[in-house]
C-alpha cells in the first residue's frame, strides 16, 4: 500500500539549524529558603493479625490416597484443619490451579506471578530464591506464598490465613507438599 507524507522544508531546515546551535546554558537554581514540606503519616498501618497460637492437634501431614488428586485434595484439608485459612490454593509454574479451596480465583496466578518476578529478582541480586512471601490484599487480608520443588517444576502453595502463621509453619507446608507430591511406594 502506498505511503505519503509531507514535510516542510522550511520547518525541516529550522530544525536542523537548531540542532547544529550550541546548548543553551540554563541559570543555577536559587536555594530553598523553606524547609521542605513533610508527608503526612499513613493513615493507619496494616491490622496485626491475631497471634500465632500453637494448636494440640498439630499432626504431620500423612495420606493414603494412591491418585495425586486425592493426595493435593487430603493436603488442602489438612492445611484447612491446621490453619483455618480463608483460601488456600496450588499452582504449577504457569500459575495454572492443581488445587484450590475459596472463591478467589484469580490467587494461584497472582501469586505464581509474583514469586516468578522475585527469583527473577533473587537471581540478580543474589537473594534466596524459595521465600516465603506474606503480601498485603485488600480488606485486611493477607496472602502467604511459597514454592515447592516437584518431578514436573515449580509448584506454589499459597493460603489466605486468619491468624498469624508460627516461625515453623513454612517447613511443615513445604515438608507436607512434598509428601503430597510423592509417588506412594507400592
Amino acid at each position: 500500500m502506498p505511503s505519503h507524507s509531507w514535510v516542510d522544508e522550511g520547518h525541516l531546515a529550522a530544525l536542523l539549524e537548531r540542532l547544529r546551535q550550541p546548548p543553551a546554558t540554563v541559570a543555577p537554581r536559587a536555594p530553598l529558603t523553606s524547609a521542605p514540606p513533610t508527608l503526612a503519616p499513613p493513615t493507619a498501618p496494616l491490622p496485626a493479625l491475631p497471634a500465632a497460637q500453637p494448636l494440640a492437634s498439630a499432626r504431620p501431614f500423612h495420606s493414603e490416597q494412591r491418585s495425586l488428586d486425592g493426595r493435593l485434595a487430603d493436603l488442602l484439608d489438612w492445611i484447612e484443619e491446621r490453619w483455618q485459612p480463608q483460601a488456600v490454593f496450588l499452582a504449577d509454574q504457569d500459575g495454572l490451579s492443581l488445587a484450590q479451596r475459596g472463591d478467589e480465583s484469580f490467587l494461584p496466578l497472582a501469586a505464581t506471578t509474583l514469586l516468578n518476578s522475585w527469583r527473577t529478582s533473587a537471581r540478580t541480586l543474589d537473594l534466596p530464591l524459595d521465600p516465603v512471601l506474606e503480601i498485603g490484599l485488600p480488606n485486611d487480608q493477607r496472602l502467604v506464598v511459597l514454592t515447592g520443588e516437584s518431578p514436573w517444576g515449580i509448584l506454589t502453595l499459597g493460603l489466605c490465613p486468619t491468624r498469624s502463621l508460627e516461625a515453623t509453619a513454612a517447613a511443615e507446608l513445604r515438608r507436607a507438599l512434598g509428601v503430597a507430591i510423592e509417588e506412594p511406594r507400592t
